[in-house]
Order: structure tokens, then sequence, then C-alpha cells
């Protein structure tokens, strides 16, 4: 495969050279680029384990308008996560989606201002199905192609999307009375190509994946699974977990697991929301734990 790779980078060059030599103005340079995902709990590079596909729109600096684009997997690139783009010459910025496969839509619009990623939601219910596909972003603007010998640009990506778990769960000895059931919404399925949120986004429905806990004779509760755009403050994300026609939470999602003091959105994408509950005859006793702290207590009417 490296191999294969050198001579298809030897061939581009002679290619390269024949056109300059022939003074023809539709001559494509080389684009260097190197990919990463550092930003992460782990502090390390974690590209190669987790980031899959890349999608490439290179927007001309002084028109705005699209210069060219590219889609690959990351299996295509050489062995350090870096490969050579042939493009026209000139100055432009880069925007990288990674992680893209059927859950987001990309339209690169007719300009940098015009570009927009959206999750892809259900025409008939409005919803969007549980789908562990995440994603990342990078814009990294003042990218000079002219044809010299440059070490090229480093493209860190930035995760752009959370596994939130929901857990409603009986407390050990008791039963739940009913089957467990939730849904969460945010105004946050939509991306600019600066990473951003436009205004007037609509609230998107996420359903989850749901897997009952199981213990024998008793309802004990379920595992909701979610894989959401990033959550941040002002997202207008909202939780809802019901028991039959209880209502046990019904409130802000970004609220309710900020009341973790080491929460992080812009670094964390893994948030733990369980909720323990104790039946009584008439009231169910609730505790919240986000990420293993504890952050609320509360009883509601059963009903």
């Amino acid at each position: 495969m490296k191999m294969l790779k050198t001579l298809s980078a030897i061939a581009a060059a002679l290619a390269l050279a024949g056109c300059i030599r022939d003074n023809r103005d539709d001559c494509l340079f080389p684009l260097r680029l190197h990919f990463t995902y550092l930003y992460n709990v782990e502090d390390t590079d974690l590209f190669s384990d987790e980031v899959e596909t890349l999608c490439l729109y290179l927007y001309d600096t002084e028109t705005g308008t699209l210069a060219a684009s590219r889609s690959m997997t990351a299996a295509e690139l050489d062995d350090d996560n870096s490969t050579v783009w042939l493009v026209p010459p000139g100055r432009f910025s880069l925007v990288t989606w990674g992680g893209v496969k059927s859950r987001y839509d990309i339209d690169p619009g007719m300009s940098l201002d015009a570009m927009a990623l959206s999750i892809n939601a259900d025409p008939q219910t409005g919803s969007v199905a549980q789908d562990r596909e995440h994603l990342w972003h990078n814009l990294t603007t003042d990218l000079l192609v002219n044809g010299d010998l440059t070490p090229g640009y480093d493209i860190d990506l930035h995760k752009l999307s959370n596994d939130v778990t929901v857990t409603i769960a009986a407390t050990e000895g008791t039963s739940l009375p009913y089957h467990p059931s939730s849904s969460i919404t945010a105004a946050n399925g939509t991306c600019d190509a600066f990473g951003k949120i436009p205004d007037g986004t609509p609230a998107t429905l996420y359903a989850p994946q749901v897997e009952a806990l199981s213990r024998a004779d008793v309802l004990p509760g379920s595992v909701h699974s979610y894989t959401t755009m990033a959550l941040a403050d002002g997202d207008g994300s909202h939780l809802n977990v019901d028991l039959g026609d209880t209502t046990v939470f019904d409130g802000s999602l970004t609220d309710l697991i900020g009341e973790n003091p080491g929460i992080d959105f812009d670094l964390l994408d893994d948030f733990q929301v369980y909720f323990l509950i104790t039946p009584g005859d008439d009231r169910l006793d609730v505790a919240v734990s986000i990420n293993g702290w504890q952050v609320t207590e509360y009883d509601v009417t059963l009903r």
C-alpha cells in the first residue's frame, strides 16, 4: 500500500511539472494535510481510533466560493494520517467534517458562510433515531497553495457530538410500577462552517435505543442510549422521563448535567444520567446522579 501511494505521488508530481511547463491555467498543486484529534479526555491523539471518514471543503478566501471538495476514508490516508490533495492555486479556508456516514447531511452552499451540516430526521415522525455516529469538525483559514514545498497544515479535529446514557432504575429490593420512557430535544441539529449552531435552529427530537435492566420477577428499569450533537449552554436541551402517567423529570438537560461541578461540555463527550427511584404507596423518591456524582434528590406524586 505504501509503495502504491509513493508511486501515485511521483506520478502526480510529474503531471504537475508538465502542466507548469506547458503554461496551462488549470494546473493543480499539492496541498499537504495532517489530521489529528487531540482535544479529548485521554489527552492523546485518538484520530486513528475514532475517526473513520473525512469530508473536505475548500473555499476561496477572496471570493468565498467553493473551489474543491473531497470525501475519503481514514484508511486512504498515509500511515501518519496525512494526505496530499491536488487543488487549484490560491489562498483558501478549509472546512473538515469527520465521521460523516449516513446520519448527517452536508450542504456546501454557494459560499463558506452558506455551508451547513444537519442531522437527518425521519420525515414522518420528525425524530432522529439512535445511531452512534459521532461528528468532528475543523475550520482552518489562510491556507496558501502555490506549488512551494511547504511542510503542510495540521488539521486538529474537534468533536461535535455526545453520548448521553439515561438510566432509570429501581432501588435494590423494589420494583418500578411502570416501564420508563424518555426523550431528549435540543436546538442543536445544524452546524455552520464555523462549527456553531445558527440562530433560529429548530429543536431536534432524539429517540433512544432502550435496553431493559433485568432482575427476576420485578421491573427494575431500563437504559436509554442517545447520541446527540454537542450539548452546550443555551442549546434549549430538554430531557423528559416518565413512568406511565407520572413525570419523573421534565427540564433542561444541559442544566441538569451542569449540576456536576466537574462537567466541561467542551471537553467531555460521554454523559451518564442516572435516576435511582424508590417507589412508595403514592409517591416516588428520586435521586439523580451525573457521571457518578449525585446532584439532586426529590419526590414526585405517583399518578
